[in-house]
C-alpha cells in the first residue's frame, strides 16, 4: 500500500504531474486521470494512515484512563490532539467517516456507522488540547496550545464558522510565538523545518 502523506493530492488535483511516462506508476495514473475506486494504493494508503493514527491516540487515551498515579494530563491532551488532527483529515479528504472512540477501541468495536460529519468530535479533542496543552515544549514536534488553536480555527473554517474561527486564527497570529521568515522559499527546504513559521511538523 502507498504511504499515508498527502502529497499524491497535487496530482489528483493537477497542481503536479506524476512524472515519467504514462504506463509506469498504474495507480498514480489512474488518481491523475481521476479512474480511482476506493482499493487504490493511495486512497486506500491514506485512509489505513489516518484511522492507524486514531487508533494509536485512542490506545493512549484509554491506556491514561487505567492509570491510578501520577499526572498524565499533558499525554492526554497530546493524544486527543493527535485523534482531533487524524479525524480532521479523514472527514476533510473523505467526509463524513466512521467516528472510532477511545471506548469503540477498547471493545474492538470497529465497524461504526458513518451518520454525518464528525466536526463536533474534532472540535472537543482540539479545544481540550488547546486548553490543557502547555504553550511551548521542550522536545520538537509535539504540539502546542498554539497549535491545537491553530487547527481548531482551521475547522471551524472548515465549517464556516467565521466568527469562532477568527477569534482563534486571529489569537494565535496576534499572541502566538509564530513569526513570517525572511526567505519564502525556506519553507520548502530543510533550512524551514520547526522554523517561527511552522505550527506543527
Amino acid at each position: 500500500t502507498a504511504s499515508g502523506d498527502n502529497w499524491w493530492l497535487d496530482v489528483l488535483s493537477d497542481d503536479a504531474h506524476k512524472g515519467s511516462e504514462d504506463g509506469d506508476q498504474a495507480t498514480l495514473y489512474d488518481v491523475e486521470v481521476y479512474n480511482w475506486n476506493t482499493s487504490n494504493d493511495y486512497i486506500l494508503g491514506k485512509w489505513l494512515a489516518l484511522y492507524a493514527g486514531v487508533n494509536r491516540a485512542n490506545a493512549v487515551i484509554d491506556l491514561i484512563g487505567k492509570v491510578t498515579e501520577g499526572d498524565c494530563s499533558s499525554q492526554l491532551a497530546e493524544a486527543r490532539f493527535l485523534r482531533g488532527h487524524f479525524n480532521f483529515e479523514l472527514q476533510k479528504i473523505y467526509g463524513n467517516p466512521a467516528y472510532i472512540s477511545e471506548e469503540n477501541y477498547a471493545a474492538i468495536e470497529f465497524n461504526q456507522p458513518n451518520p454525518g460529519p464528525i466536526w463536533d468530535k474534532i472540535e472537543a479533542d482540539l479545544a481540550y488540547a488547546k486548553d490543557n496543552l502547555p504553550p511551548t515544549q521542550a522536545d520538537k514536534g509535539r504540539p502546542t496550545s498554539w497549535t491545537a488553536q491553530a487547527l481548531l480555527g482551521k475547522a471551524q473554517l472548515h465549517q464556516g464558522k467565521w466568527a469562532d474561527a477568527l477569534t482563534n486564527l486571529k489569537n494565535v497570529v496576534t499572541s502566538g510565538p509564530y513569526s513570517l521568515l525572511p526567505e519564502y522559499g525556506n519553507n520548502f527546504r530543510v533550512a524551514g523545518d520547526n522554523s517561527p513559521e511552522s505550527l506543527f511538523s
